[in-house]
């Protein structure tokens, strides 16, 4: 039996209050794109800083935020950000606890998943169910996650997953279209119904 996992109500929910210097920290970023993720490979955070780079052709004051293990500045992703110039603007906030990843989730104009393989995919589903656009890849389960609530590509498709988090951007209404329908499949998946089809399983 495959059971999906699930999200709770806890994600759509305003997030917790924060120091007032991490609430800043916070608000100064804005805009973002908010990669959540570790350092692994497999997470392909480097397409999402080429995704980054394409789009700040469009809106200079974009940023990169990275939730997650930290990569470190001579990791991979930094090398990337070195090579488009946009050391400043790639910002590794490191591992965050569920309050503080709220906090990003609410403050970010999309979520950026180009993972090239997932046993699930829980980023996606919290951004939908808190209201964040999703642009992620089309591989492994990431599709039975998203459906049609978000825009998928091709994992190294930096130039179509940037065409979409521009339309994002500068679309009011396709932005309203979209975090409807994540809303909405992000209340398919309950954490109840995980545990209800696993206690029968």
């Amino acid at each position: 039996s495959v059971i999906p996992l699930g999200v709770g109500d806890e994600w759509s929910a305003p997030p917790p209050h924060l120091s007032g210097e991490r609430e800043r920290f916070l608000d100064a970023l804005r805009p973002f794109l908010l990669c959540v993720g570790n350092r692994k490979p497999h997470k392909n955070m480097e397409t999402a800083v080429d995704v980054l780079a394409r789009v700040r052709r469009d809106i200079p004051s974009l940023r990169l935020v990275v939730a997650g293990e930290d990569f470190g500045e001579d990791g991979e992703v930094m090398r990337r950000a070195r090579a488009h110039g946009l050391s400043d603007a790639v910002i590794p906030v490191g591992r965050v606890d569920d309050g503080e990843l709220r906090a990003l989730y609410a403050r970010a104009a999309a979520l950026l998943f180009p993972s090239r393989y997932e046993g699930f995919g829980l980023p996606p589903l919290e951004a939908m169910e808190a209201g964040v656009p999703v642009v992620a890849s089309d591989a492994a389960s990431v599709p039975e996650v998203v459906g049609d609530a978000g825009f998928l590509h091709a994992p190294d498709d930096a130039e179509g997953m940037a065409a979409d988090v521009l339309r994002l951007l500068t679309d009011e209404g396709l932005r309203e279209e979209m975090v409807r329908r994540g809303r909405a499949r992000a209340a398919s998946f309950r954490w109840q119904a995980t545990a209800e089809r696993t206690a029968d399983t």
